[in-house]
């Protein structure tokens, strides 16, 4: 499961990295029900309120309730979707889109189409990825 590779990198890069360095995470699951670490990533949001974001991004989630939580996006991810994430968001945090790193976790087959789509929206990963 990629969340568990992702996270523990961005803690790692919250507690070392600069102290204006912004962490989102993307994360893509069915349902709620398959997510887990939450008392984790509310350690996180809490310790790092500015610094650290947590998208979920469920495909099959039909809870009304799970859908209305901040944070909370439906569907599958496209180019578009990777767009409105973390060009808004970088945006927002003042960064520079030069200064933006991408780390992708998944199948291989997921990972190559991923950063296709990051390549399209102009984050070629041999320039945005976090390990190369």
């Amino acid at each position: 499961v990629g969340i568990t590779e992702i996270l523990p990198m961005a803690r790692y890069e919250l507690e070392n990295g600069a102290t204006n360095t912004k962490v989102v995470v993307l994360w893509a699951s069915r349902t709620k029900a398959d997510t887990f670490w939450h008392e984790d990533i509310h350690e996180l949001k809490t310790v790092y309120r500015d610094r650290f974001e947590m998208v979920h991004l469920y495909s099959r989630e039909t809870e009304r309730k799970n859908l209305e939580e901040k944070g909370v996006l439906q569907g599958r991810i496209d180019a578009t979707l990777l767009k409105e994430v973390f060009e808004t968001r970088l945006s927002n945090a003042g960064m520079e889109r030069d200064d933006a790193k991408f780390l992708v976790i998944g199948t291989r087959s997921m990972m190559n189409m991923t950063n296709q789509m990051f390549t399209r929206i102009g984050f070629p990963m041999h320039k945005h990825g976090l390990l190369i």
